[in-house]
């Protein structure tokens, strides 16, 4: 197990860095799909369950990240 663990970098990875960050709206988002873009990255996302669509322009925050896709809702 040490051998196993050794090489394993303990900083968080990637996409568990993005919870919770802010996300700008550049192709309309609803539970179906759409496009954000994250610290100069474009993502796939989509809303939360039963949230409403959310328009380009519109600042979001990362819930989680489901495969490819950010999981967001809209910031008040």
């Amino acid at each position: 197990r040490k051998r196993l663990e050794r090489g394993v970098d303990p900083a968080v990875m990637h996409h568990q860095a993005l919870l919770g960050s802010t996300a700008i709206v550049v192709a309309r988002v609803d539970e179906h799909g759409g496009r954000v873009k994250i610290g100069g990255e474009l993502w796939s996302a989509r809303t939360s369950d039963g949230h409403a669509a959310i328009e380009p322009g519109t600042r979001v925050t990362v819930l989680s990240i489901s495969g490819a896709t950010a999981v967001v809702v809209a910031q008040d």
